[in-house]
């Protein structure tokens, strides 16, 4: 029977129905395959795709606070002079 990529993963990780778990680990192998962790690097590009969701929201928040009147302002209860300065910071402020 041929063997597979993913069978030579599970025996060189230790990993799977015939690893015993504190086998010896390959050092080749990323760190998410020899601990057995295959969602490790899925939470830091999740963590990285919220980042980037939270900074396109922010531009667009503060584009549009640019955009309001005086009587507008008033209403939410800020100043031109605030308004503009929450525009002015950076996205990732």
């Amino acid at each position: 029977m041929a063997r597979t990529a993913w069978h030579d993963i599970e025996s060189l990780s230790g990993i799977g129905a015939g690893g015993s778990g504190g086998a010896r680990r390959d050092p080749r192998l990323p760190s998410n395959i020899r601990t057995g962790d295959p969602f490790r690097g899925l939470e830091k590009f999740t963590r990285l795709l919220a980042t980037l969701a939270l900074w396109i929201e922010r531009g667009r928040q503060r584009r549009t606070l640019a955009q309001l009147d005086a009587r507008m302002l008033r209403d939410i209860g800020i100043t031109r002079l605030d308004a503009q300065r929450e525009c002015e910071k950076p996205f990732w402020r």
